[in-house]
């Protein structure tokens, strides 16, 4: 689920990720060869959920579809969170990232 913030960063609508799988709706932009966005998110969100602490990621060019389907490119600043249940069991992963734009990076 995303919040109206992250919705508006990533030029989606809550309505469109809404049971998506994330690099369905995120996938890397094919015009660069040297994307890596969705293999080194892969790689915070499984040492995340096999570690069970916080995994901060450095800046990552992540590309996101605009509503014609075209690519604009973002910069961000991600953090992976595990969420746990009070019997301490990981019940999902928080994906926080905030957005360089220009110098200024705001949380979404």
């Amino acid at each position: 689920e995303s919040n109206a913030a992250y919705a508006a960063a990533t030029l989606t609508t809550p309505q469109r990720t809404a049971g998506e799988k994330l690099f369905t709706v995120f996938p890397d932009n094919p015009a660069t060869p040297t994307a890596d966005g969705v293999s080194n998110l892969f790689e915070s969100l499984h040492k995340t959920a096999q570690t069970g602490q916080m995994h901060v990621m450095g800046t990552q060019r992540y590309d996101v579809r605009d509503a014609n389907g075209d690519f604009v490119i973002r910069h961000w600043h991600p953090r992976n969170i595990p969420i746990f249940d009070d019997a301490g069991q990981l019940i999902y992963l928080l994906h926080q990232a905030q957005v360089v734009e220009g110098g200024d990076p705001q949380q979404v």
